[in-house]
């Protein structure tokens, strides 16, 4: 059960990666289309982005999602619980040690993230760290941990970066748009002779 479920999570990312291509494919053509009347120049921008943005986007998804967030690393000195109730828990799930970060915010809340279980990332903030006893707190790390054995984390943390960047084409494309049509507009007319 747990294998079919980490092998579906794998065919989900690379399902998503796909999906995600032909979306910033389409929108590519599309203005490329509406601005030029011509859908090639726009699907050319949008390839060679995404020969870039997809690989960059896999290597630093992390990163992003662990900025996004406003984590920052926690030392075992400063949180010296967090640190023994989430080695106990790797132990019998078999997992390497996940990096633990915090996030200041009053509200209680965690996530993990990262491309595979040996580069996972698990992230509490500091509501959760101070309203949860040491059996909730388990509670929680172990509900992390279990997406990160499952590959959850994977699938999670492109979605986050991938969306940003339909956030990003969304605000460029009626720019470009509204640019084309205006240098339309200032075209000089020669007077009647």
């Amino acid at each position: 059960m747990l294998y079919r479920q980490i092998e579906q999570n794998k065919r989900k990312t690379v399902l998503l990666v796909l999906l995600f291509s032909l979306l910033v494919l389409a929108t590519g053509a599309a203005i490329g289309y509406l601005g030029y009347g011509d859908a090639v120049p726009g699907l050319a921008i949008a390839a060679v982005f995404l020969a870039f943005y997809v690989p960059v986007t896999y290597l630093s998804a992390t990163a992003q999602v662990l900025r996004i967030a406003g984590a920052r690393p926690a030392s075992r000195e400063a949180y010296p619980q967090l640190y023994r109730i989430v080695e106990e828990l790797c132990i019998p799930a078999r997992l390497p040690m996940p990096r633990i970060y915090v996030v200041d915010d009053p509200s209680p809340n965690a996530f993990a993230t990262g491309m595979k279980p040996d580069k996972g990332t698990v992230a509490f903030t500091t509501g959760l760290l101070e309203r949860l006893n040491r059996e909730e707190l388990e509670g929680v790390a172990a509900h992390e941990l279990a997406h990160i054995r499952n590959y959850d984390i994977r699938l999670m943390t492109l979605s986050i970066a991938l969306v940003s960047v339909i956030i990003v084409l969304a605000d460029i494309g009626p720019r470009l748009l509204s640019q084309r049509h205006r240098g339309r507009g200032k075209k000089k007319r020669i007077p009647p002779s």
